[in-house]
């Protein structure tokens, strides 16, 4: 049947309340705003990530190709620093980052995650449609690893690259870090009266049912069964001569032999990519629970102090 979420549908926010919650959220991203100024474009920073889920843009259309690589690995195996060498290698590679919170696509991965198994197919395609639309070579990451069977059969002449970490519990320490905490803080006031915050948590949830766990934030048996279960199923499907499992930590070598690549002609000669996303994902994660913590507060403050600026400006011009 139908996925369920176990979400609360919010009731119809009073005024004052629409603009606390507004205040609180302008204020926050201020702040975000210029605690992360200086960092790259391409980190994932407080800022970064509010500001492109609220904004959802509409993403950069480009001449559709056909999808060469599938990446079939979880987030937080190395997924960053793929995407970075697929780059480097002249693959336009979809991730949660650029595909999903750059990109524009949350609404379509909210529509697959909630719809029925009729609907599920339909909805798998105006995904893929969006990647093609967009000029997507090659995917890695949440939540395209996801539909990797779709991709697959969309795509027959594709290989598939598994990322993996060196075990399970080394992932679901990693998750519990970082990722894990995210949609349980989007879920939460004042993030859920927005619906593109509320369409994200709901992407998140599914995420993490289709890693088998409740609570990614705490469950670190139930992750790291379910990462070794995964990979194990990703193995059992994909036929040998098209999967490459390949660990970060293996660098150029096995992804060039994968790729018929040869150093000197397209195998690059530099260093493999090590890309750790853990302290900027950190810094959102201690972002999102100070803002769900203290929004109220927040709000109150910035509200207490226009008005004092209003009553000073008001006793100047009455003087």
């Amino acid at each position: 049947g139908k996925l369920s979420f176990g979400i609360v549908k919010q009731p119809a926010m009073p005024p004052r309340r629409q603009a606390l919650s507004l205040v609180a959220l302008c204020a926050s991203l201020a702040v975000a705003s210029c605690a992360s100024a200086n960092q790259a474009d391409s980190k994932i920073t407080p800022w970064s990530f509010l500001k492109n889920l609220l904004s959802n843009a509409a993403p950069e259309k480009r001449d559709p190709v056909k999808m060469r690589l599938i990446g079939a690995g979880f987030g937080r195996t190395g997924t960053m620093s793929l995407k970075t060498a697929l780059t480097e290698l002249g693959y336009q590679t979809y991730h949660m980052k650029e595909g999903v919170i750059d990109g524009g696509d949350v609404p379509l991965w909210s529509r697959y995650a909630l719809a029925s198994p009729s609907d599920k197919a339909a909805a798998s395609e105006a995904i893929l449609s969006s990647m093609a639309s967009a000029g997507y070579s090659a995917t890695t990451d949440f939540p395209a690893c996801i539909i990797y069977k779709d991709l697959m059969a969309a795509y027959p002449d594709a290989k598939v690259i598994l990322s993996i970490r060196s075990s399970g519990e080394v992932w679901a320490t990693s998750i519990m870090a970082t990722i894990g905490t995210i949609g349980k803080f989007l879920a939460l006031r004042p993030f859920s009266y927005f619906s593109f915050f509320r369409e994200f948590s709901v992407v998140d949830r599914f995420l993490w049912e289709t890693v088998g766990v409740d609570d990614p934030s705490s469950d670190h048996a139930g992750l790291a069964k379910g990462y070794n279960l995964w990979v194990a199923k990703v193995k059992a499907e994909v036929p040998a001569d098209k999967l490459l499992v390949h660990d970060a930590r293996e660098g150029w070598a096995p992804i060039c032999a994968f790729l018929d690549l040869k150093e000197g002609e397209g195998c690059p000669s530099t260093p493999y990519p090590r890309v750790n996303e853990a302290a900027e994902l950190e810094r959102v994660v201690a972002f999102l629970e100070v803002v769900t913590t203290w929004w109220a507060w927040i709000a109150v403050g910035v509200y207490a102090a226009l008005a004092m600026v209003a009553f000073g400006v008001w006793r100047l011009l009455a003087s």
